[in-house]
């Protein structure tokens, strides 16, 4: 995480830099994530009441993901900067009769913090494809919020978080189109990969959750990302564009 800051200081810096020309972009995109340590840890509280018959109505799906960056050009067809990412997706254990309710909500959210490098491949007309590459961490939060009602009789609730921060790298493949004046469509597709993180109890690094088998459970975000923004470039006409 030091390192992450580190960079993310130094490129700071740069903006200060005479000369530089930047780039803005606002992305929303769609992930596909491999949460499998969590999905097993759903299914283990879901047979820790095994006498009722609670249905796994959510199990951490692929969700929409939102994100913003900021940009150099160190020349035209190479552009360094920072991104930050909004992650999100959860799951549900459910049941509920004449006689009460059983309802287990297991909501998992990241913020994803790194730098990033683009390499534009090949320019045609409006047309820029690129390669890119991006590396940080992801500030994950997994909380536990269970209630139990039996009508008239008893209820009762608890809440719990969990933090992990995994590393991880994406490399992918875009291009931009413009528009008009300095503005461009972003497009690209990826693949995100995690060296997975540990959940522990917020506040205690030392309280790591378990499962049945008294394994560690890890947040894993790896996979498909696609992502289409906007871009606009600041202080140029287009620098992207320019052969």
């Amino acid at each position: 995480m030091k390192r992450s800051l580190v960079g993310i200081s130094i490129f700071l810096v740069c903006l200060e830099l005479p000369g530089q020309n930047f780039r803005l972009n606002m992305n929303c995109g769609y992930g596909l994530y491999q949460l499998n340590d969590l999905k097993d840890f759903q299914f283990d509280l879901k047979e820790y009441y095994s006498q009722l018959p609670i249905e796994m109505t959510e199990q951490f799906p692929g969700y929409s993901n939102y994100s913003v960056s900021g940009e150099i050009y160190l020349n035209p067809d190479n552009i360094i900067g920072i991104n930050g990412t909004f992650y999100t997706t959860g799951a549900r254990n459910h049941v509920k009769d004449y006689s009460g309710e059983y309802k287990l909500d297991m909501p998992l959210n990241g913020y994803r913090i790194g730098l990033q490098y683009r390499n534009i491949l090949y320019k045609f007309n409006k047309i820029n494809l690129y390669a890119q590459f991006k590396g940080g961490i992801t500030l994950s939060t997994f909380k536990l919020k269970e209630s139990f009602i039996i009508y008239n009789v008893y209820s009762t609730s608890s809440n719990a978080t969990f933090k992990s921060i995994p590393f991880f790298v994406e490399p992918s493949l875009g291009f931009f189109y413009h528009i008009i004046n300095n503005f461009s469509l972003d497009f690209f597709l990826g693949y995100q990969i995690d060296i997975e993180g540990k959940l522990h109890r917020a506040g205690n690094k030392e309280d790591d959750l378990h499962n049945s088998a008294g394994d560690h459970i890890h947040v894993n975000w790896s996979g498909l990302r696609v992502s289409l923004g906007i871009s606009y470039d600041l202080f140029s006409k287009n620098f992207a564009f320019q052969k």
